[in-house]
């Protein structure tokens, strides 16, 4: 339609829970979110005003220029599984893309490098897949590997982000439901 919106719930029995949404409308660029919120005991979130060009962050940061392609840290998975489906000259290893991604505090650009394709044993059996990795600006900058596969429209099947203090989440898939 006219819309979307996602959301990523993640629990852990020793850390708790955090959920993430992203809602907006499909547009010229791919998704062109209008909300990112984040939630971890209460809710932040980011606000694209494209009319005024900025994104504002109800978590009293800076309001921070708004670039015509930009993501939010939910809607990049979506964003990055249509720009590889849709054009096969990105999926060649080395090849880089890069678009301003949106926190519920701050907005930065990151670049995703494309890697090889791998063949990689998950809960729902083997997948090949292709690996992309965001390159970080700087040593504290937190790292994601993303592997994304052809058979399930370029969606990521395998995720693992981490931050410069060792802590690592990993997320694979263990089942399609509704195909």
């Amino acid at each position: 339609g006219n819309n979307y919106q996602m959301k990523l719930d993640i629990s852990h029995m020793l850390l708790g829970s955090r959920s993430q949404t992203s809602v907006g409308q499909p547009g010229p660029q791919g998704l062109q979110p209008k909300r990112f919120g984040d939630k971890y005991k209460q809710e932040v979130a980011a606000h694209f005003e494209r009319d005024k060009g900025l994104v504002v962050f109800s978590a009293n940061s800076t309001p921070q220029p708004l670039q015509v392609a930009a993501q939010d840290r939910l809607s990049l998975f979506a964003q990055l599984a249509a720009l590889l489906a849709g054009s096969p000259e990105l999926r060649q290893a080395g090849q880089q893309l890069s678009f301003q991604i949106v926190s519920s505090k701050s907005a930065e650009v990151w670049t995703f490098q494309v890697g090889q394709s791998e063949v990689l044993n998950l809960p729902m059996g083997q997948l090949s897949a292709l690996k992309v990795s965001r390159l970080p600006l700087q040593n504290h900058d937190q790292t994601a590997d993303m592997w994304l596969s052809p058979a399930q429209g370029y969606l990521p099947v395998k995720v693992r982000i981490a931050q410069s203090n060792g802590d690592m989440l990993e997320q694979s898939l263990r089942k399609v439901v509704g195909q």
